[in-house]
């Protein structure tokens, strides 16, 4: 993952997982991915600095949703890129 620039993916269908994984892996990036808002959260209050960019399905199964975890990203960086 060092020359590649990791990518946080919230998504809870393992089908669209698979599909985003392999479109950011494809085009050089490195994605991680979390089937859940709160361990979506986790991810990135533990691993600050370390994903460049997020990317969250709004709707997610669970008590956090999308645009939960977009605002905890926010919080550690007000400029950090979302994709919804």
């Amino acid at each position: 993952m060092e020359d590649q620039l990791a990518i946080l993916v919230v998504e809870d269908d393992q089908e669209i997982q698979t599909i985003v994984e392999e479109a950011l892996t494809e085009g050089g990036f490195a994605p991680a991915i979390a089937p859940s808002g709160e361990e979506a959260v986790t991810l990135l209050i533990g691993n600050k600095g370390t994903y460049r960019a997020l990317v969250a399905d709004v709707k997610l199964r669970g008590r956090m949703d999308g645009w939960e975890v977009a605002r905890h990203a926010r919080k550690i960086d007000p400029a950090f890129p979302i994709i919804y």
